[in-house]
């Protein structure tokens, strides 16, 4: 049972933000889920047994009647659109009441649908509403007595009668309801604690890592899937020349990207977003002045909701390895120089023996 209490905690807790409206979506919601619940219950064997010729067809078409309403309700109501699914119940029980009148004697159980139309009006849709549920009850109940030459003394007993039950009805109802609100309400603000808690170490953690990463001194950025950039820290301000202004406005990464290596960047994001790209690349960066110089990006998809939402990463200026390579390659290229030299001298000297 208690596997059921989160989905039950889920479907019955109230999103309004007045308590008058909040009572009332839980009340809709609570009244909804269960009529959900016996409506399944009768629904299903009726279908096996009509299947099985065993049922009348008649009477498995009043379940229909009763259980797609109500579950149409209970996906409104979970969607946000409770005051619209808070009419279902009682239009539902008065339209059983005004079928059970025309189709078995007058008497307890036709009143019965009417006085539970007539209570959870009162409960989900106001005390003018009750009235005119009640009103709409007694006309219906009387003007059919009438159609089926009922005994007026009689039915005036059974309506008083059915008026009573239904107070002593309406006053359990609410209490039970009440006393689940209650529930619901030190569930949800336990909730919301919890996720106060969430949101603040989240926040906090966050705090860290920004303090962190602007204490690093190559260039940290964000990106979504465009290439538009999100965050950078401090070290790239000086790196590109770009001010936090400039950011704000709004820039593209493509900006900070030699012309001649823009599309490869373009198609190494869209790997990098499908997951089959290199973890790292090099490219030819700019400044805002127009200047240039040589970087290697590392990056890592941003996944949301187990979607890739853009790009993370780390951009290292190589400015000073390439100088050491190209002084290494200019040694290289020295050294081979001089053996050639060398090895031309040495030949020659033996031809002059």
């Amino acid at each position: 049972m208690n596997r059921f209490q989160p989905l039950w905690h889920r479907l019955t807790t109230p999103l309004a933000a007045d308590p008058d409206e909040a009572l009332r979506e839980h009340m809709t919601r609570v009244i909804l889920l269960m009529q959900g619940i016996a409506s399944t219950v009768f629904i299903i064997p009726s279908v096996v047994a009509w299947i099985a010729g065993a049922f009348p067809l008649e009477s498995v078409i009043i379940g229909l009647c009763l259980f797609v309403p109500t579950v149409a309700g209970v996906w409104w109501a979970h969607r946000g659109r409770w005051q619209t699914a808070r009419h279902i119940p009682p239009i539902q029980f008065f339209c059983a009441g005004v079928y059970l009148s025309f189709t078995i004697p007058l008497g307890i159980t036709p009143l019965l649908s009417f006085n539970l139309a007539i209570m959870l009006t009162s409960m989900l849709l106001g005390l003018r509403a009750y009235w005119l549920a009640l009103g709409f009850s007694l006309a219906a109940y009387f003007a059919i007595g009438v159609s089926r030459s009922q005994e007026p003394v009689q039915m005036i007993i059974e309506a008083m009668i059915s008026i009573g039950a239904a107070v002593a009805g309406l006053t359990l109802l609410q209490w039970f309801s009440i006393s689940q609100f209650r529930k619901a309400i030190h569930n949800l603000r336990a909730e919301i604690t919890e996720r106060k808690q969430a949101k603040d170490a989240l926040r906090e953690s966050e705090e860290k890592f920004r303090e962190f990463v602007e204490l690093l001194p190559e260039v940290v950025f964000e990106c979504d899937a465009q290439g538009n950039v999100s965050f950078v820290n401090e070290a790239a301000f000086d790196k590109f020349g770009y001010t936090r202004e400039d950011f704000d406005n709004g820039v593209n990464a493509r900006q900070f990207i030699a012309p001649r290596d823009r599309e490869r960047m373009r198609e190494d994001i869209e790997k990098a977003l499908r997951g089959i790209g290199e973890d790292s690349a090099e490219y030819v960066a700019r400044r805002k002045d127009d200047s240039e110089f040589p970087v290697i990006m590392f990056s890592t998809s941003i996944v949301h909701d187990a979607k890739p939402i853009g790009l993370r990463g780390i951009v290292v200026d190589i400015t000073e390895r390439k100088q050491a390579e190209e002084a290494l390659k200019e040694s290289e290229q020295f050294l081979r120089a001089c053996n050639t030299i060398t090895s031309t001298d040495r030949v020659l000297v033996e031809d002059s023996r």
